[in-house]
């Protein structure tokens, strides 16, 4: 099994992805070998090979953002995973994919120079880029991490570009309009109503002729000016 983990983490090197030692059945990075964490992933295979020859059952981690990738996470073995609903009237390309350890699918893609992604998509679905993520045969909680696709990563397809912009958008509270202002709007001074009242004085005589004359002074039908 080591030198199987060593082989697919050289592969993985040749392709230009930065990768790091995970501590064996375990998501949480070698501090022996890399104490900074996914800081520390690397494509040069000689210190891939002595990372591996020292610790050969060492899980594989992928750093995502310095190998230019991005991630879409689905932990569809969730009850309130919401992956299915948000995809809806969506378009999914066809990209390289891997089955994680507990079940789930790693959508893993090209991402973007420079873009911006929200850390969660919707319930059950978190969107990888700062981090790290395992990759085969990297194993945990008694599951191992397969691929599914041998396809290239496919460019980060717009909806997940488009996904934090429209998060926030569905955020952001609502602007106020006119409906929903209290009070009245007859252009009627309360403070003056008030006032007047607490003196006695009649307030509709005071107040009804700010308001100009009613609807019912004015001339109805085609004739009306």
């Amino acid at each position: 099994m080591g030198s199987t983990i060593k082989h697919a983490a050289l592969s993985y090197a040749r392709k230009g992805w930065k990768v790091f030692p995970i501590s064996p059945n375990l998501k949480t990075p070698l501090a022996a070998l890399a104490p900074q964490g996914h800081k520390n992933a690397t494509s040069d295979q000689t210190t891939i090979d002595q990372w591996w020859s020292a610790h050969p059952n060492a899980n594989i981690g992928l750093n995502l953002e310095a190998s230019g990738l991005v991630c879409v996470d689905v932990d569809s073995y969730k009850e309130d995973c919401g992956f299915n609903d948000f995809m809806v009237g969506l378009e999914m390309p066809a990209t390289l994919r891997q089955k994680s350890a507990r079940g789930g699918a790693h959508y893993i893609f090209k991402a973007s120079k420079g873009a911006s992604y929200p850390g969660k998509l919707c319930s059950g679905v978190d969107i990888k880029y700062k981090g790290y993520i395992l990759v085969a045969p990297s194993r945990f909680d008694g599951g191992e991490y397969q691929w599914q696709t041998d396809d290239e990563p496919a460019k980060a397809p717009d909806w997940l570009l488009t996904a934090k912009l429209d998060r926030q958008r569905s955020m952001a509270p609502k602007a106020q309009t006119q409906n929903d202002v209290t009070g009245p709007k007859t252009g009627v001074n309360v403070n003056q109503v008030q006032h007047a009242a607490s003196r006695g004085i009649n307030w509709q005589a005071n107040a009804l002729p700010q308001r100009g004359p009613s609807n019912a002074h004015r001339g109805t039908g085609p004739h009306a000016h």
